[in-house]
């Protein structure tokens, strides 16, 4: 079916080799068990905690971006302060870049 709207086309879904498997680690269990990525141009993701997923660049791109800040002792401060250390807020494993023969769909 064509586009209804000329002006304003459908977003371009990635290119297959532009896409990859991550594996988000697991959180507190006061955490939600599903992470929601909103605002990447193929859409909006909830990705489930400890499953192998397929996600877009954009997705990697906003995960990297999502850091928190954690207090942590300042070991070249003889007065014992606090020092603030970035870390990822939903640190992922980048299990495999597919190829685009590799055949793997989205799910």
């Amino acid at each position: 079916m064509a586009n209804p709207n000329p002006a304003n086309p459908p977003p371009a879904s990635a290119p297959r080799h532009d896409r990859y498997v991550i594996n988000i680690a697991l959180g507190n269990d006061n955490e939600p068990q599903k992470v929601f990525v909103g605002g990447c141009p193929e859409g909006d993701f909830y990705i489930e905690r400890g499953k192998d997923v397929l996600v877009p660049r954009s997705v990697l791109t906003r995960l990297d971006d999502a850091v928190v800040g954690i207090p942590e002792p300042d070991p070249s401060d003889p007065d014992g302060r606090m020092r603030i250390t970035e870390r990822k807020r939903f640190p992922y494993t980048l299990v495999r870049t597919p190829s685009p023969a590799a055949g793997l769909v989205e799910r």
